[in-house]
């Protein structure tokens, strides 16, 4: 199987969408969002968990205001 996590909207807003691809029926599968939004994150298998590390949070091209 193969799991897609997370990702950048059209608007470029970040996803918390969790798919699962299942070549057998040949389609994705939703699964359970994750707790917090992300994109262009690194990830790892451990046991039976996903970890995703180094996230990116926010849009993109948007300053922060100090």
């Amino acid at each position: 199987m193969v799991y897609a996590l997370g990702g950048m909207g059209p608007d470029t807003a970040p996803q918390a969408q969790v798919r699962v691809y299942e070549p057998r029926r040949d389609c994705w599968l939703s699964l359970p969002s994750m707790p917090t939004p992300c994109y262009g994150a690194s990830t790892f298998l451990h046991g039976n968990k996903i970890y995703v590390l180094g996230k990116g949070l926010g849009n993109v091209g948007r300053g922060l205001r100090v």
